[in-house]
This record gives structure tokens, sequence and C-alpha cells, in this order.
């Protein structure tokens, strides 16, 4: 009788364990999503960061060219919205 109280505790904690190990591996997935997300954003800042100290130190007082370097951050943060 003693060996299928065991069996019974094993084959009890067993389902547990599983249970447990299935929610972890659901928040292990979302966690690593969400660090691909920051991972991407990131590397969308120094990006735009990089493109507006290369443009911006020409110095331009020219409305139309910053306008148009303007639309090419929006253009930019649109594609990293979209998720391309």
């Amino acid at each position: 009788m003693e060996t299928t109280t065991i069996l019974q505790n094993l084959l009890d904690q067993s389902l547990l364990a599983g249970l447990l190990g299935f929610f972890l591996y659901k928040v292990w997935d979302a966690y690593q999503e969400e660090k691909r997300k920051k991972d991407t954003l990131a590397e969308a800042v120094v990006k735009i960061t990089m493109l507006w100290e290369e443009r911006y130190s020409k110095d331009s007082q020219d409305d139309h060219e910053i306008r148009m370097f303007m639309q090419e951050i929006r253009d930019f943060v649109k594609e990293i919205r979209d998720g391309k």
C-alpha cells in the first residue's frame, strides 16, 4: 500500500510541475518578445540620433531641408511602428 501512496504522490506532483513548467514557458516567451521589441526600439533611437547629428550638424537654416529631414524621421518611425 505504501508503494501506491508514493506513486500517487509523485503523479500529483508531476502534474503540478508540468503545469508550472507550462506557465513558466509562456512567461519566458512573453519576456523574450518584449526584450526583442526593446532592442529594436533602442536601435531605432540610436539610428535617429545618428541621423539627427549627421544632418543637423551642418547648421542648416533652410526650412525646406529641415522639413524634409523631419519627414524622413517620421517615415522611419512609421516603419518601426509597423514592424519593418
